[in-house]
């Protein structure tokens, strides 16, 4: 599966992910698992999992951010009107 991008700038758009911090075990499950660190003063452990589909969407669709999103709009909105006056 290819990562989505944004509509705008073209970025790549980020994962939709959870953070684990001070726990007593490594991770065991079925998430990926892309960070993981260990303490090794305390003997924690903190990682960062991921379901390997989700990413975090603004305004609804394939934007990075809001200021994307809005740059867009505004884009769209003048294309809009030079359509109406011709």
């Amino acid at each position: 599966m290819n990562r989505p991008k944004c509509q705008q700038c073209q970025k790549y758009l980020r994962r939709k992910s959870q953070i684990f911090l001070g726990q007593s075990e490594p991770y065991k499950g079925n998430l990926y698992c892309y960070r993981q660190k260990q303490n090794k003063f305390n003997k924690s452990y903190s990682y960062v999992v991921w379901d390997g589909e989700s990413y975090k969407l603004h305004m609804g669709a394939n934007f990075c951010g809001t200021k994307c999103a809005s740059k867009w709009a505004v884009a769209r909105n003048q294309i809009n009107q030079q359509k109406k006056a011709v």
